[in-house]
């Protein structure tokens, strides 16, 4: 069991989690940029702090992608293209999440999920 103030937003990365999306293990993501593509197969739960779990509720991809690039470490120049490879994986995933359960105390957190990049020639 993980504390709820140890574990980060699956989509922002700020710490402090509110809620659990339940989600179906071997989900697989994939994620085109430039001239890679990342596909990711998604294990357990996705968890969403208080601020972005309004937005995964409402379900706009392109909205969640924005609010995710702003809050995090992404330089400015990068910006319009994080966002849309982060909203092309939101298209995908926010589908596919369960109906969220509130995090008090401690959270089994899931195993999360791996990444494969795959780069052109």
């Amino acid at each position: 069991m993980t504390k709820r103030d140890e574990l980060v937003c699956d989509f922002c990365s700020r710490p402090g989690v509110a809620f659990a999306y339940p989600c179906e293990d071997g989900v697989t993501l994939v994620v085109v940029g430039g001239r890679s593509a990342h596909v990711a197969t998604s294990y357990g739960g996705w968890a969403a702090c208080a601020e972005c779990a309004p937005i995964v509720d409402v379900g706009d991809p392109g909205r969640l992608a924005l609010h995710v690039v702003r809050r995090g470490s992404v330089p400015r120049r990068f910006w319009a293209a994080a966002k849309d490879s982060l909203a092309t994986l939101y298209v995908t995933l926010l589908p596919l999440l369960g109906k969220p359960e509130p995090v008090n105390g401690d959270w089994a957190a899931g195993d999360g999920m791996t990444v494969q990049i795959v780069e052109e020639d």
